[in-house]
């Protein structure tokens, strides 16, 4: 991952940024580009640190000298900070899900589908891709209305309930909408971010990803960022971002670029190391204390020629840049499933579980891996969501949304 060096506040130095192996500084009031310099390597920010340049490393030294100095004054030896690592070393082979479908919504009623969110009444928001608006139905799949704002014409880009509060973005107009559910409107913000994804982690604080172009009125060099911010959208903490060109094929669409999943019983945030090679995810508390590290040994998975020929066809259809990788990121998205426990869809291979579906591990509190499962007919392009006993599985490349019961209090593994 790129480091992405903001300036916090107004008045200090122009923003700095990395941007594959050129280095960017951006001055002036029309946001253009200068002071071109080459670095020597790509920056890595691998435990979510955000880095500060050679000011702060002088800083963290002199730090450590004084330390030391006041140590060896005192006697005293400060204790360690502990952190747990859980270790999950070998993996059950996964079941597969007995599922009974509940219903099913075709072309006819939702046309590429790519992301569900859900009120207090059970009612399904559904946003399709490049989509003014957002169809709404009930928990049995019957046909509510068609949500719109008083944008209208516009994409929405996505779409966050949050406390029965609805969020809509806007990226072109730069504004994110709040609704009721009612269909009343709330407020309007001003936001030079796209939100891609949204929890709420306690009062007036939220946990989300945010995309932003870093050259106006176009796309073409972006960052996409995982923070904290208030209800106004205001950043509290950066927890770690990359930045990179819309064409340089880092990143990979289907899934996403930083997942994360929020267990509000507990208060914990778990975030995933986005990695074809290490499959490790971090344990915070709200206040982004590292409570654990969950380590899993699985060796890497790689693209059948299948994949890569319907990721090619997938690429075309929403004409966005084709990944030529050759490995999967393990982690493939994170979410709070049934009875407390952190569902993880990782990296499957194709040759054994097949194309079209989609491998689950369950961790418990602790980290350790209690088992794991698939569910057919769910493609990598397809979202698989859970909400109580209830999964939606959506297939932009088909506009189709299947949604199943599990009869089993147990998962249903048959």
């Amino acid at each position: 991952m790129y480091i992405f060096e903001e300036i916090q506040e107004e008045n200090q130095e122009p923003e700095k940024y990395a941007c594959g192996k050129q280095f960017y500084i951006r001055t002036g009031t029309d946001n253009s580009l200068v002071n071109n310099k080459k670095i020597p390597k790509y920056l890595f920010n691998d435990q979510f640190e955000h880095q500060a340049g050679l000011k702060k490393i002088f800083e963290s030294i002199l730090s450590v000298l004084v330390l030391m100095f006041i140590v060896g004054c005192t006697n005293e030896s400060p204790e360690p900070a502990k952190i747990d690592v859980t270790v999950n070393s070998s993996f059950s082979t996964p079941e597969e899900l007995n599922l009974r479908k509940i219903f099913f919504l075709d072309s006819s009623s939702v046309k590429n589908p790519i992301n569900i969110v859900f009120d207090s009444d059970r009612n399904l928001y559904i946003q399709s891709y490049n989509s003014p608006s957002v169809k709404v139905f009930n928990e049995n799949g019957e046909f509510i209305k068609d949500f719109n704002t008083v944008i209208e014409n516009s994409k929405i880009s996505s779409v966050n309930i949050i406390n029965d509060t609805i969020f809509f973005t806007y990226p072109k107009e730069k504004k994110v909408l709040r609704y009721k559910k009612d269909g009343s409107f709330v407020s309007e913000t001003a936001s030079k971010s796209e939100i891609l994804r949204l929890e709420t982690i306690g009062d007036n604080r939220m946990i989300g990803t945010f995309k932003n172009s870093m050259i106006s009125k176009q796309d073409l060099f972006f960052s996409i960022k995982l923070k904290i911010v208030d209800s106004a959208f205001r950043q509290i903490s950066l927890i770690s971002s990359f930045s990179g060109t819309y064409y340089s094929s880092e990143i990979d669409y289907e899934i996403e670029t930083f997942p994360f999943a929020v267990d509000e019983s507990s208060e914990v945030i778990y975030i995933g190391f986005d990695s074809d090679s290490e499959y490790n995810i971090y344990c915070y508390s709200y206040d982004m204390k590292l409570l654990r590290i969950i380590k899993n040994d699985i060796p890497p998975v790689r693209f059948t020629e299948k994949e890569i020929e319907s990721r090619k066809q997938t690429a075309h259809k929403f004409r966005i840049p084709f990944i030529k990788s050759e490995k999967k990121i393990f982690i493939e998205s994170m979410t709070m499933g049934f009875e407390g426990d952190l569902y993880v869809r990782r990296a499957a291979d194709a040759g054994i579980y097949g194309i079209d579906n989609a491998v689950f591990d369950v961790f418990d509190a602790n980290g350790r891996n209690k088992r794991s499962f698939f569910i057919k007919n769910a493609s990598r392009s397809s979202s698989v969501i859970f909400n109580e006993k209830i999964i939606y599985v959506t297939d932009p490349i088909r506009s189709e949304i299947s949604a199943y019961e599990i009869p089993s209090s147990k998962g249903g593994a048959k």
